[in-house]
């Protein structure tokens, strides 16, 4: 794994020991067409995961312009639980290292 390209902080622990479990260059928004990079973290401290992207001044960009061009018709279940979602949630945990416990 790659050290963490956006240098952030765990939201969990506030430790800054990241590293780089995935990463895209061009990940689009649910019902839109904005993209941004993607990328997913793992905390080494505390083993926290999570969108290491949305913590940058151009994920509140973005997301500010999605909210306002959601309309109410574009609704869906959450979480997704669609086969494209599965596939991508094991394709993350497939990318975190093994631990021995």
């Amino acid at each position: 794994m790659k050290k963490n390209k956006v240098g952030t902080i765990c939201p969990l622990c506030e430790s800054s020991n990241l590293e780089e479990v995935y990463s895209s260059e061009s990940a689009y928004f649910s019902n839109s067409e904005r993209s941004m990079m993607f990328l997913i973290s793992q905390c080494k401290d505390c083993g926290y995961v999570f969108q290491g992207s949305a913590y940058s001044k151009q994920y509140d960009e973005i997301i500010k312009k999605v909210y306002a061009e959601f309309r109410k018709s574009d609704l869906f279940e959450f979480p997704r639980r669609s086969r494209e979602n599965i596939d991508k949630v094991n394709l993350i945990i497939g990318k975190l290292p093994k631990k021995k416990y």
